[in-house]
C-alpha cells in the first residue's frame, strides 16, 4: 500500500519534502519515485511560531507498477468495476440512501448494510430507552433505518445553493413527503413523515434490485495494493471493489476500525452544549407580536449567535425544533446525549434548540485523530452520572444557570426524566463560561428567554473527524472506498447528506 505521511515544518526552516519523507520512512531518497501533496495547511494558532502541515501520498520505486495502475484514468477503472462486483453501502441514512438511488439509476445493484433495525423495530427499541432507560447500543436514535434524521425535526434546509437540491426535494415528494417542501423557505417533514419516506425509499430500491441487510455491522476492510478488495460483515469477507462509507457521525467503533486500517483521516472542529426548552407561546409572542395566535402562522423559530470576544469562540443556536421535544439520543452505555425532535404538525406546545459552543481541534488534540471523539465521550459520561444514571438527564433552569434568582418552574418534555443539578459540574470550564456569556446575550435579544430549562448534553452536532477523499471522492490511500455524508465530515443535515450521497453515486 502506498504510504500516506504527515509532515510539519516551522516557517523558519527549509521545507525539504523529499528528504523529510525519506527520514520519516527510514529509506534513502533514491527509493522515492514521486509524491503527491494531498493537503497543505498553515497552523498559526500560536504567533510565536507558524507551521506548515503537509499530508502526502508517497510512491516508492518498488511500487512503480502499482503507481501506473493508480494513475489509470478513473473512468476506465469505474467502467471495469461496473461489470465486476456489486458496490457496498454502509449506512441507511440520507447519504447512503441517495447514493443507492443514484447507483440503481446507473445499473448497479448495491448491497446496503445497516447495523440497526428497520424503522418499526427501531421505534420499539427507542421507546424502551425513553420509558424504561433500557438502551440497545445498535438500535437507537443514532443507529437504524434512516439514520439519526429519522428521529429529528426532519428539516430539509441547506446552505448550499445547487440545482440538485431541488431534485432531492422532488425525490422526497415522490416517496411521500408533502408537496409544499418544494416551495417553502424552511421545509421540513417531521419525524413522523420522514419515517414513511425512508420506508418507501427502501422498498423501491429493493424492487429495483438493491439488497438490504439490517442488524449487520461493517467489521473490517480488506485492502490489496492500495485498492479495496472486500469488506467483512457478519464474520464473512464479502468481495467488492467499491464501498460507500455513509455510517453517520456516531459510528465510533467504525472510526476506530478505520484508524486501525490506516485510512487517511484528520481531526476537525465541532460544537458541544446544552438543549434549551421554552413554552412555544413565548417564542411565538417574540416573533409574531400581537398576531402570535393567528392560525395561519406556523410555530415560530429563532436563530441566535454570539461571538465571545474574550475566548474567540462562537455560541449559537443549532437544530431549533418548534413545537417539538427534547429526546434521549444515547448510543453507548453510561453515556448521555440529547437532541431535538418534532412531528410534522409541530404541535407539542414546546420549543427547543441546542445552544452550543465551538470546540476547536487544539482544545482536545493530543496524539490521536480520534481525540475529539474521546472528548465527546468524556462529556457524555459526565452528563450520564450527573443525571443520576438510567438515562435521566441533568437539568437546570436557565435563571439558575445564569446565577439569577430562580422564580420560574418549567416542565420538560424529556424522557425518561431529569434530575436538577448544577450543570457547570458536568461541563468543561471553557464550555460553561462561554455558554453563560452567550445565554446572557440571548436573554437581551429575546424577551423572557431566561424562562426556560437547560438539559445536558448535546455533543453530536457534527463528526469530530474528516475522512479524507480526493477529487474523485475516494480515499487517497484506499481506492474504491468512498467516504460520504455527515459521518465522513462532508455534510451537516438531511439535505446536505443526501446531496453528498448523490454526488458520490455519480462518480461511478
Amino acid at each position: 500500500m502506498c504510504p500516506v505521511i504527515n509532515l510539519r515544518f516551522k516557517i523558519t526552516e527549509k521545507m525539504d519534502l523529499a528528504g523529510s519523507i525519506a527520514k520519516a520512512l527510514n529509506i534513502p531518497v533514491s527509493d522515492i519515485l514521486s509524491y503527491e501533496i494531498l493537503r497543505k495547511s498553515i497552523d498559526a494558532r500560536k504567533k510565536s511560531m507558524i507551521y506548515f502541515d503537509f499530508s502526502l501520498q508517497v510512491y516508492l520505486k518498488s511500487r512503480e507498477e502499482e503507481r501506473e495502475k493508480l494513475n489509470t484514468d478513473r473512468e476506465d477503472i469505474i467502467r471495469k468495476r461496473k461489470h465486476t462486483l456489486h458496490p457496498v453501502i454502509a449506512g441507511t441514512g440520507p447519504a447512503g440512501l441517495f447514493s443507492a438511488l443514484t447507483l440503481i439509476k446507473k445499473g448497479y445493484k448495491p448491497l446496503i448494510i445497516e447495523r440497526g433495525k428497520k424503522i418499526a423495530s427501531r421505534i420499539k427499541d427507542v421507546e424502551k430507552l425513553w420509558t424504561d432507560g433500557i438502551l440497545n447500543p445498535d438500535s437507537n436514535v443514532q443507529f437504524g433505518e434512516g439514520g439519526a434524521g429519522t428521529f429529528s425535526d426532519g428539516k430539509l434546509t441547506c446552505r448550499k445553493k445547487e440545482g440538485l437540491i431541488k431534485e432531492i426535494l422532488k425525490i422526497f415528494v415522490d416517496f411521500g413527503a408533502p408537496k409544499e417542501i418544494l416551495y417553502e423557505s424552511k421545509p421540513h417533514v417531521g419525524t413522523d413523515l420522514i419515517r414513511k419516506v425512508v420506508t418507501n425509499m427502501r422498498k423501491s430500491l429493493e424492487e429495483k434490485g438493491a439488497k438490504f441487510l439490517f442488524s449487520t455491522k461493517l467489521e473490517g476492510i480488506s485492502v490489496k495494493g492500495g485498492n479495496l478488495a472486500g469488506v467483512k460483515i457478519s464474520g464473512t469477507i464479502c468481495d467488492t471493489d467499491a464501498l460507500i462509507l455513509a455510517t453517520g457521525h456516531s459510528a465510533r467503533d467504525t472510526l476506530k476500525l478505520l484508524e486501525k486500517t490506516g485510512l487517511s483521516m484528520e481531526p476537525k472542529d465541532f460544537a458541544v452544549g446544552l438543549r434549551i426548552e421554552h413554552d412555544q407561546e413565548l417564542i411565538n409572542r417574540n416573533q409574531y407580536g400581537r398576531f402570535f395566535t393567528d392560525p395561519l402562522l406556523p410555530p415560530a423559530d429563532y436563530i441566535l449567535k454570539y461571538n465571545d470576544m474574550k475566548s474567540g469562540r462562537s455560541v449559537y443556536s443549532f437544530c431549533m425544533c418548534p413545537g417539538g421535544e427534547i429526546i434521549c439520543a444515547a448510543s453507548e452505555p453510561e453515556r448521555l446525549v440529547v437532541n431535538g425532535m418534532s412531528n410534522y404538525l409541530r404541535n407539542s406546545g414546546k420549543a427547543n434548540s441546542a445552544i452550543v459552543v465551538t470546540v476547536r481541534v487544539k482544545d482536545f488534540y493530543s496524539s490521536s485523530v480520534l481525540d475529539g471523539m474521546e472528548f465527546q465521550r468524556k462529556c457524555e459520561k459526565m452528563a450520564f452520572f450527573a443525571g443520576g444514571g438510567n438515562y435521566f438527564a441533568p437539568a437546570q433552569t436557565t435563571r439558575s444557570f445564569l446565577g439569577l434568582r430562580d422564580m420560574y418552574v418549567c416542565r420538560t418534555s424529556y424522557l425518561p426524566g431529569v434530575n436538577f443539578v448544577q450543570l457547570k459540574d458536568c461541563l468543561p470550564d471553557f464550555l460553561y463560561i462561554t455558554l453563560r456569556r452567550g445565554l446572557e446575550d440571548f436573554c437581551k435579544k429575546i424577551k423572557n428567554f431566561e424562562k426556560s430549562i437547560l438539559i445536558g448534553i448535546e455533543t453530536r452536532t457534527s463528526s469530530p473527524v474528516r475522512i479524507l477523499r480526493n477529487d474523485n471522492r475516494e480515499s487517497p490511500n484506499v481506492f474504491g472506498l468512498y467516504p460520504a455524508g455527515e459521518g465522513a465530515g462532508y455534510a451537516g443535515g438531511i439535505i446536505s447528506s443526501s446531496l453528498d450521497g448523490m454526488k458520490t453515486g455519480e462518480v461511478f
